[in-house]
């Protein structure tokens, strides 16, 4: 249980350096367009749902292996 927790506890540590990141850039280029800023977030939401994606997969490996 412990190394599931430090795994969650890095990944949350990624995502919020990657929401950080994206604030910075955005503050830093004030001139960006419209469709770099899209861009830019649909990048960050696709990363975001993979990590979901493979949460929601490792607690259904922890569920299978407790039954």
């Amino acid at each position: 249980m412990e190394r599931f927790r430090d795994g969650r506890g890095r990944t949350l540590t990624l995502v919020g350096l990657t929401s950080l990141l994206f604030g910075v850039s955005l503050l830093h280029w004030p001139t960006i367009t419209i469709v770099a800023l899209v861009l830019l977030f649909a990048g960050y939401t696709i990363v975001d749902e993979f990590r979901v994606l493979a949460a929601a997969t490792r607690a259904a490996a922890l569920e299978q292996t407790r039954r």
